[in-house]
């Protein structure tokens, strides 16, 4: 378990959010709800992952396969899946993947490669990915560029192209420089503080971390003000329950970024909770890379 993790919760924290999502779990039961069911065991399975009971964990990843297996089709196959690996049974969750490909992000494919060893597979699919993020970065808007050639340093990371990296590491950082000052719409403070957090990863990825510091700390403010009762209301329209058009983009750029994302950010917690969390794992995680 990374140790920063656990600085995100306290026991009594987990301990009063599991017994929250058991009562919702039996509420969904009695109602045969399959895919309220998994996502309850979902995070169960999870909070127990933090606590280190992996016994306790385990069996409610179990859970959802057996419901899976039980009534096909009554929720997304992702959440059998997602147990699969954490149960360590990839070749299961490959076979699943494999069955219906064309439902599935060809990334899910490249994860669950990497899982049972075809290295090679997922570096194509990791490296054609990159490609794309690199001719989105050509043909979007100024405002949107720096976020996909980093986007597409880290999907060149993960097909192991470190030559790659490092080349667009120093064009985003170019690409947000020339933007910064003349950012091409107002912006509410929620947008700005995914903005920021976006750019202070930019800059840690680079080694510049007194700048990233900045960077995090102007998102944690915006964070802040966009939750007050001021702003609450375009914070809220943003978000579109975290299923707004921005919110959106910026998910598919964190869940990478961060190695520990699925311990952090959970669906039915509140938006300000998983903001929180976010912003205050990268900065003790960039605390740990000043130390090195």
């Amino acid at each position: 378990m990374n140790p920063l993790i656990k600085k995100l919760y306290t026991r009594e924290e987990l301990e009063g959010k599991i017994e929250k999502y058991m009562k919702e779990y039996e509420k969904h039961e009695s109602k045969n709800e399959y895919k309220y069911m998994a996502f309850a065991c979902s995070d169960i399975a999870r909070f127990y992952e933090i606590l280190e009971d992996k016994k306790k964990s385990n069996y409610y990843y179990e859970k959802i396969v057996e419901t899976w297996r039980a009534h096909p089709g009554k929720f997304v196959d992702s959440e059998c899946v997602g147990a699969l690996r954490r149960l360590q049974r990839p070749e299961e969750a490959l076979k699943i993947v494999l069955s219906n490909p064309k439902s599935w992000g060809v990334e899910t494919l490249a994860h669950l490669y990497e899982d049972v060893g075809r290295t090679e597979e997922a570096i194509i699919i990791y490296s054609s990915l990159a490609s794309c993020s690199w001719e989105l970065h050509r043909v979007c808007s100024p405002f949107w560029r720096p976020h996909y050639l980093r986007e597409a340093a880290d999907l060149h990371e993960k097909a192991q192209k470190f030559d790659k990296v490092r080349e667009y590491n120093k064009k985003t950082v170019e690409a947000w420089e020339k933007i910064k000052d003349n950012v091409d719409r107002n912006l509410y403070p929620i947008e700005e503080a995914w903005l920021y957090e976006e750019v202070g990863y930019i800059y840690e990825k680079v080694g510049k971390f007194e700048t990233a510091t900045e960077y995090y700390q102007k998102a944690r403010s915006k964070y802040e003000q966009a939750y007050t009762d001021e702003y609450l209301a375009s914070t809220k329209t943003n978000i579109v329950e975290y299923f707004g058009d921005w919110w959106n983009k910026y998910y598919k750029f964190f869940i990478r970024q961060i190695p520990d994302f699925r311990l952090i950010y959970f669906l039915y917690e509140y938006c300000k909770e998983n903001d929180y969390r976010r912003i205050t794992y990268r900065v003790l995680n960039l605390k740990e890379l000043m130390k090195r």
